[in-house]
């Protein structure tokens, strides 16, 4: 059983990092459905049968689509809707998986988006979506007890190559008491 009974819509990114750290786990143990959209699958070069893209724990992906709790969205009425960024920064897949979670706010469906990106979370914030980055995704983790430390993953994921500033895990760190 999940702790959030809502839906998840995840940014390539996040799940990088996360599959980086060995942790895509937490995503079934917190939210009830995780979506991606099928640009976000192209973007990680995934399909449920193999990865064109590798990347240490691609095939962790490849395994969350095959155990169904990892789901493409290839529904063209929702991902393909009439949406363009007000921000340039945007990219195309942080895009889609916005205009994914409007079709879905649209359809009274309780959701978030996973995305780090500043850009995309600031443009999903301007559609009213509520925004979870993967270091508050970790917070939220410790806060169920389903880490014990949020900072060791953090500094691994920084350690790994994925972006995350000093002041951001030092905040992480307060948050967490660590």
């Amino acid at each position: 059983m999940s702790v959030f009974q809502k839906i998840l819509i995840a940014d390539a990114g996040p799940l990088i990092a996360l599959t980086k750290i060995q942790q895509l786990k937490l995503l079934p143990e917190l939210f009830s459905t995780i979506i991606i959209t099928d640009l976000i699958s192209d973007e990680l070069g995934i399909t449920n049968k193999k990865s064109s893209f590798q990347f240490d724990g691609s095939d962790a992906l490849i395994d969350a689509i095959q155990a169904n709790w990892l789901k493409i969205n290839v529904d063209q009425s929702t991902s393909k809707r009439h949406y363009y960024p007000t921000n340039p920064g945007v990219d195309p897949g942080e895009a889609s998986a916005i205009s994914l979670a409007i079709s879905m706010q649209e359809a009274n469906l309780e959701l978030a988006i996973l995305i780090d990106d500043r850009c995309g979370r600031a443009e999903a914030r301007q559609q009213n979506i509520e925004v979870i980055g993967t270091a508050g995704l970790l917070l939220i983790a410790k806060e169920y007890a389903l880490i014990n430390k949020c900072v060791p993953l953090l500094l691994e994921m920084q350690n790994k190559g994925y972006y995350l500033s000093n002041k951001l895990i030092n905040l992480i760190a307060i948050k967490a008491n660590e």
